[in-house]
């Protein structure tokens, strides 16, 4: 019903106006259905159109046969195409006709914002950070079988959750069957300065994800010098490289999540090498 209405309320500004481009972004699914047939009415009325895909989920989309004819046929209408990176640039080239304009836009934060000064690596308490939806494609359900093993071996670890989703009460039950409370908060949504305490706070982010466009969450820990283990999925290839300002892995690897996880802990060097080279990164790009 919300999508028809949205439809119908393009059609009336298309109408009623004089509309020479339209910027759309997209998610995956059902979302794109509806954004790529906005793409294709305002090509009937003439408007060039700008898409911006923001979702890792269209890989699983893509291979539906309709789906994938969809999108060919979307990327037809679409005059300029905006993509997180690199990666997704290669991936939707594969679906054009090479007359679509394409432009990487990394997410952009307010860099200055994220500044955490004096941030301390020599501590005895560590705080792990997932920051995200809370469903299982996001990982957290192998973050935590993994943190349910190292706090075994360092009593002086924290996990922090923040973030809701359909899961939540899943990963709550979970949380009190691993007799895990003491060590893992869940926080909810936290909102922008609960968002900037934490961040300042935090020792280790995590992101476990097994599908991703470019994560926000990943481009300000990294801004706050927040050493970080990620997936490689989406475009965090793009921003992340190993080993200098953080640490990738495959989704689903427990066991590398853990020894990275682990090496990251017993090293405040290397977290400290990490925290600087994410900072510099973001900074210059």
């Amino acid at each position: 019903y919300d999508s028809l209405i949205r439809i119908f309320t393009l059609f009336r500004i298309l109408i009623f106006n004089n509309i020479d481009s339209a910027l759309i972004f997209t998610t995956s699914g059902l979302g794109f259905i509806e954004k790529g047939l906005m793409i294709i009415i305002c090509k009937t009325f003439n408007v060039k159109t700008i898409l911006f895909p923001r979702s890792g989920l269209i890989l699983n989309d893509v291979k539906n046969h309709f789906f994938s004819y969809y999108l060919k046929h979307v990327l037809k209408r679409t005059n300029v195409l905006v993509t997180q990176g690199k990666t997704w640039f290669d991936f939707y080239k594969k679906y054009d006709n090479n007359k679509t304009i394409y432009k990487v836009q990394q997410n952009w934060i307010d860099y200055e914002k994220y500044q955490v000064l004096n941030r301390k690596f020599d501590k005895k308490e560590i705080n792990i950070l997932f920051l995200g939806w809370i469903i299982r494609d996001k990982g957290i359900f192998d973050l935590l079988s993994v943190f349910k093993k190292i706090i075994h071996k360092n009593k002086n670890l924290n996990l922090f959750v923040a973030g809701m989703g359909k899961d939540y009460s899943l990963l709550k039950e979970k949380v009190t069957e691993f007799r895990l409370t003491r060590n893992v908060k869940l926080l909810g949504w936290v909102d922008d300065n609960e968002k900037l305490k934490l961040l300042k706070n935090t020792d280790i982010y995590v992101c476990p994800s097994y599908f991703e466009g470019l994560p926000n969450s990943l481009i300000e820990c990294m801004a706050s010098g927040i050493p970080s283990i990620s997936t490689n999925v989406g475009s965090i290839p793009d921003l992340v490289s190993h080993g200098h300002n953080g640490f990738l892995y495959k989704p689903g690897k427990n066991h590398i999540l853990q020894s990275l996880l682990m090496n990251l802990i017993n090293d405040f060097n290397l977290r400290k090498k990490i925290s600087i080279n994410s900072k510099m990164h973001i900074k210059n790009h």
